[in-house]
């Protein structure tokens, strides 16, 4: 968790030929074989549709039900965070902690603090998804799987379709946990990145009147590793939004230097691929009223679009914009420091949940630990949960946060 390696530097070894790939793309750039080396397949015991294939990609994978996971369980019973897979000369392998209390292989609880290699074939359970291990290399030691079949099942998992679906689950469960338009804006804008590929995505909000012409304002602007951007001056195609707003329909543009139209800022700012969707909410009278715009694009090199996207994005656009309609509508009875509050309190509970996980190691290792670490430890968490309780009854104030 700790890696300072970023999504647009992200890279996968090919399995097959030893390429290093970007790791967004999907096939190796020589060889062009899947980029899967192995596959969790579902067995239809919860949410998740029996058969569903999501692909393992030769390098360290993170499994939760966060939109930036790896391995995406869109599941209100996963966790955000649920466990890492390392990668090893072939082999995905799995370091037990106390916090990987919801994990499970073959109907066995992990051990805390052991290293597991998985092994074709073996049942894996995050919290109440379950899955079964297919490896498309050597490890694969089932007779029944012919190559011409495996090669057949490493596409079908890193299918981008299912990928996409997975995040608008995802993004429908998260969408509730937004307090303020700017998160939504955010969880928009990271959702759109992951969805398409692009390198800079870009919220705006319409603050004028309805008797005023449109005003917009730049909520929230990221790259590819979700950084916010600060800029002085848009480097933008402000003419695409501007055709957007006045058609009121979405604009997708795959290859800029194909399009007979191109625009100035296009040239002037090496433009080749750009999305950009109106967010419109239509009244009783069926008239269109424009909240906001969300533009994504890519600069230098063309991106390809899958047709099926447009789907997606219409989709993701649609929840943000009535979330972002509410917001703006609602007249908030609550104290205006209730968001802070929320935020301090789910921090604190997060401290508190890591004392305890260390708390209870120690306890498991009693035999070779010190007990006076234990009981420093157990006044830790005594403190954090008075501390906790004083501020939900509201009987004390969140502390002041300084903002550097």
């Amino acid at each position: 968790m700790g890696s300072c390696i970023t999504m647009s530097n992200r890279t996968y070894k090919c399995h097959n030929c030893g390429r290093s790939n970007n790791y967004f793309q999907k096939y190796c750039n020589a060889c062009e074989m899947p980029a899967a080396v192995a596959s969790l397949r579902s067995t239809g015991k919860s949410n998740l549709p029996i058969n569903l294939l999501l692909p393992l990609l030769p390098s360290k994978q993170s499994i939760g039900s966060n939109i930036h996971s790896d391995i995406l369980l869109p599941s209100l019973n996963v966790p955000e965070y649920c466990c890492d897979l390392n990668y090893a000369d072939g082999l995905f392998y799995f370091y037990s902690t106390t916090a990987n209390t919801a994990i499970s292989f073959n109907s066995k609880k992990v051990n805390n603090d052991k290293k597991y290699a998985l092994e074709h074939g073996c049942i894996i359970n995050f919290s109440d998804e379950e899955f079964e291990l297919i490896y498309f290399n050597k490890y694969n030691r089932s007779p029944k799987l012919q190559k011409p079949h495996l090669l057949n099942m490493a596409r079908q998992a890193v299918s981008t379709s299912v990928s996409r679906q997975l995040l608008s689950i995802a993004f429908k469960n998260k969408l509730f946990e937004c307090h303020t338009i700017a998160d939504v804006f955010s969880l928009t804008l990271d959702t759109a990145l992951l969805m398409t590929g692009l390198e800079r995505a870009y919220g705006f909000i319409n603050t004028a009147n309805e008797s005023e012409e449109i005003k917009l304002n730049e909520i929230l602007a990221k790259n590819s590793d979700f950084i916010t951007l600060k800029e002085n001056h848009f480097t933008i195609s402000q003419s695409i939004i501007n055709s957007a707003i006045k058609s009121h329909d979405s604009i997708y543009i795959s290859n800029s230097d194909i399009i007979k139209q191109k625009s100035a800022s296009m040239y002037d700012f090496d433009i080749k691929t750009i999305i950009c969707l109106p967010l419109s909410i239509r009244d009783n009278s069926s008239r269109e009223h424009l909240l906001g715009i969300l533009y994504l694009d890519k600069q230098y090199a063309s991106h390809h679009l899958p047709k099926k996207l447009t789907n997606n994005l219409k989709i993701i656009a649609s929840m943000a914009t009535k979330s972002i309609y509410q917001l703006s509508n609602t007249k908030s009875t609550c104290p205006p420091d209730l968001h802070d509050k929320l935020q301090y309190i789910k921090t604190e509970i997060g401290n508190l949940k890591s004392h305890l996980q260390t708390s209870s190691a120690l306890i498991n290792k009693y035999q070779h630990g010190n007990p006076s670490a234990i009981k420093t430890r157990l006044r830790e968490c005594r403190k954090d949960l008075h501390r906790l309780s004083k501020i939900i009854s509201g009987s004390s104030e969140v502390p002041s946060i300084q903002k550097l």
